[in-house]
């Protein structure tokens, strides 16, 4: 039998080769691969976790918020009957229809600016909260958007 050529044999030992350094690439790659999703997975992980903190916070805040309405809410109310309560007092100790009808009127004229007072003081605490509630929450969708850009390049 003839003795192979070094040709030959470098020819059948190619294909191997071959096939070893592909793997090897293959091998390297995956590695890559899995070393930017575990990354990955970590970013969001902590993007996650920031976000629920962001979000009790927000929570806490509308708390709060709600907390301080209820009691300007209640105050006015136990001021608006104590006021009720006054007037008719002087009610019942007036002389004349027309007495009566004067402490009528300045009763319903400043119950109804006194009204429109508090609807304006809700409306301030509600704006101010809300404003405030919202505000970790938009720093985290800042964020997001940071981080979808960042990756988008």
């Amino acid at each position: 039998m003839p003795a192979k050529s070094k040709s030959t044999s470098d020819r059948q030992e190619a294909p191997g080769r071959a096939e070893q350094a592909g793997n090897a690439a293959g091998d390297e790659a995956f590695k890559q691969g899995f070393g930017k999703a575990m990354e990955g997975y970590g970013e969001l992980n902590e993007f996650s976790k920031d976000t629920v903190e962001a979000l009790i916070s927000s929570a806490n805040i509308a708390s709060r918020g709600l907390e301080v309405l209820n009691s300007e809410s209640l105050a006015f109310s136990k001021q608006s009957v104590e006021d009720g309560v006054s007037v008719a007092k002087a009610a019942m100790a007036v002389r004349s229809v027309q007495e009566l009808i004067e402490i009528q009127n300045d009763f319903t004229r400043s119950a109804f600016d006194s009204y429109l007072g508090q609807v304006n003081r809700a409306a301030d605490l509600f704006a101010e909260t809300t404003k405030e509630a919202v505000e970790p929450l938009n720093e985290r969708f800042n964020v997001l958007l940071g981080l979808v850009q960042a990756n988008r390049s």
